[in-house]
């Protein structure tokens, strides 16, 4: 059965496309990471409306799926011949699902080795770090979908975000526990958390100092680390 919607010419298509604006740039793609709020037009409708039961790489190892993921994963393989790529797996909650998508990575590619990286997004996620850390080669920390996580909260609802004291020492204790877990592992910040007040320094005084954000986010961050006399970490952004 094929899937033309995400085959794995549009994949590879639309991927070589924007690498060859930047073929000297390191590119991180991530796997299919389908949300509540992020629905492609192929989710089929006999899934759970509740993602959080079944999302992220749990849902595209599903068998109405497992080809999409295929066919991604394979147009980046290719491409990785060709770029400097690698692989993030998102929303991993148990580290034993990371085994099943490297044991397609390998089927698949033969010739390269390609990195592959994790999504830390689960409270349950962090804990297993020690674990994680042996089987890939960076982690990425989704604050986002991470406080979320930690404080029970949905992250829609701005009530719920209104009570979220992302400043707590309990909170900043795990994000140090996470830091100190995974030293000797390529490791980075994404989501918003660096962008509330205070917190960018603490960060940075963890030890912290790889982060994906939004480009228009860079000059606010950069000032808040430099007026606070650390490390230019984002001097290259």
């Amino acid at each position: 059965m094929e899937f033309p919607d995400v085959s794995y010419e549009m994949q590879y298509q639309i991927l070589d496309s924007m690498f060859s604006q930047y073929p000297n740039k390191e590119f991180t793609i991530r796997l299919f990471d389908i949300t509540d709020d992020k629905k492609p037009v192929w989710f089929s409708k006999n899934h759970s409306n509740n993602l959080y039961s079944s999302r992220g790489i749990d849902l595209m190892l599903e068998p109405i799926n497992y080809l999409r993921l295929q066919h991604q994963i394979e147009a980046i393989l290719d491409l990785s011949k060709k770029y400097n790529v690698s692989i993030l797996i998102p929303f991993v909650n148990n580290y034993k699902v990371i085994y099943a998508v490297k044991d397609l990575i390998e089927k698949e590619n033969k010739s390269n080795r390609i990195k592959v990286g994790v999504m830390i997004e689960t409270v349950a996620a962090a804990l297993e770090i020690n674990e994680i850390i042996n089987i890939v080669d960076f982690i990425s920390i989704g604050t986002n979908d991470l406080v979320q996580s930690y404080f029970g909260i949905d992250r829609r609802n701005i009530d719920d975000i209104a009570r979220v004291n992302v400043n707590s020492s309990s909170f900043l204790e795990f994000i140090k526990m996470i830091y100190s877990k995974s030293k000797g592992t390529k490791l980075r910040i994404c989501g918003q958390l660096p962008i509330v007040p205070n917190m960018i320094e603490k960060l940075v005084q963890i030890g912290y100092n790889d982060y994906t954000v939004n480009p228009y986010w860079i000059p606010f961050l950069r000032w808040s680390i430099n007026n606070n006399n650390n490390t230019n970490i984002l001097s290259d952004c």
